[in-house]
């Protein structure tokens, strides 16, 4: 820092210097000057090209040191940053496993029906030998070794995260089932009306996976199967693969959920459990993909136009969005046309189309968009203190 200032200093005397001795040389060429002064000002003179040139290399210098600091600055930052969204990813998917523990406790293992995946077959285990092998058993059973795969095979991050879940739901799950602290608030509806429970915990469990799957984590078990295919595979359909783990667990719920016929004795299967399995992996799956999906959905608008100025101001004073504008050939005519994308939310649809009627030889359409990313609702402001996004590209 010492020797930065004592450059520094060093520069702006030699500044003085240099503008002193141009001064003097204007005085020569206006008024004349003494030959023995004429010789002092060449010698100054020459030191004119030596402090230019230790400025310009002090300048330099400066620069430099600016660009430094302003990259270690950004990288703190990005850094904090990233801490700060990983501390948010453990806290997510650990109030997920909760979630996911109560779901458990008060919907599904009192009302006799098996999810979907492998906690569907520890739900079963646990039915089968009355609660003395238990799911909380059972799921750090399976989950232990697959995470372990995972962290070696699919994604580090990936298998901490989804050991944090399995480990988290395990604990809550057993704390619930051995001290019945919410039992008064367990959903039994004792073989009547089971489409309630079966809806409710197919809505939390869809919650569940969604909100795993967005901080990069996952509730265990075919979860973690279909993260190594998917990555050993991208183009294998996974579909099939769930499909037939669901299929094998709603059959078999058919064989465990029985009950004894109080005349003959004889052993009675029902149909309800493999329907309520069936009906909580579609419920599930439907609002894991709407998680997925997220709450940023919009509008995208496709214009091909030869007004693209007047609807690019348009967008911009009335829709307070921007737009990327990009130029486009017409296969039949050959002709060049102004292509304008923009993105708006689902509330300025109707605008969007009034703004594109008033012109025309002008045709647009438009798509869902699932998530906007980045600077969709960033604002900037202008002179006049008006405000405008800047969603372009």
């Amino acid at each position: 820092m010492r020797s930065f200032i004592t450059r520094k200093f060093r520069a702006y005397r030699e500044i003085s210097v240099v503008a002193e001795t141009k001064r003097q040389n204007n005085s020569v060429k206006k008024y004349g000057i003494s030959a023995e002064h004429q010789k002092s000002l060449k010698n100054k003179n020459g030191r004119i090209g030596e402090a230019e040139k230790n400025m310009e290399q002090f300048t330099e210098e400066t620069r430099k040191e600016e660009e430094i600091k302003a990259a270690e600055t950004a990288t703190a930052v990005a850094a904090k940053r990233k801490k700060k969204r990983l501390i948010g990813d453990y806290v997510v998917v650990a109030a997920m496993a909760v979630l996911m523990a109560l779901n458990y406790d008060l919907f599904i293992v009192r009302n006799r029906f098996a999810p979907s995946g492998l906690n569907g077959v520890a739900t079963m285990i646990e039915y089968i030998t009355g609660g003395s092998f238990s799911i909380a058993y059972m799921s750090l059973l399976i989950n232990i070794p697959l995470c372990i795969f995972a962290y070696f095979f699919t994604e580090k991050e990936f298998a901490l995260k989804t050991f944090v879940f399995c480990v988290i739901y395990s604990a809550v799950y057993f704390v619930l089932q051995k001290t019945a602290v919410l039992a008064r608030f367990r959903y039994d509806a004792g073989g009547a009306d089971t489409i309630y429970p079966v809806l409710i915990s197919g809505m939390i469990g869809g919650v569940v996976y969604g909100g795993a799957f967005r901080r990069n984590g996952s509730t265990g078990g075919t979860d973690i199967v279909s993260k190594y295919l998917s990555k050993k595979n991208p183009h294998l359909n996974f579909f099939w693969v769930l499909f037939a783990i669901n299929a094998t667990v709603a059959a078999a719920s058919y064989f465990v959920y029985t009950s004894t016929d109080p005349v003959t004795g004889a052993t009675v299967h029902n149909y309800k459990p493999v329907c309520m399995c069936i009906l909580y992996s579609f419920i599930s799956s439907f609002m894991a993909n709407r998680s997925l999906q997220g709450g940023k959905s919009a509008y995208k608008f496709l214009i091909i136009t030869k007004h693209a100025e007047e609807i690019d101001r348009e967008i911009v004073e009335k829709l307070k969005h921007s737009a990327t504008k990009l130029i486009g050939t017409g296969v039949y005519s050959n002709t060049e046309r102004d292509v304008v994308i923009c993105v708006v939310s689902k509330h300025q649809i109707v605008d969007f189309e009034n703004i594109i009627r008033k012109y025309p030889d002008t045709f647009a359409f438009v798509e869902t968009v699932n998530e906007t990313i980045g600077n969709f609702k960033q604002v900037k402001r202008r002179a006049d203190d008006s405000f405008y996004y800047v969603d372009e590209a």
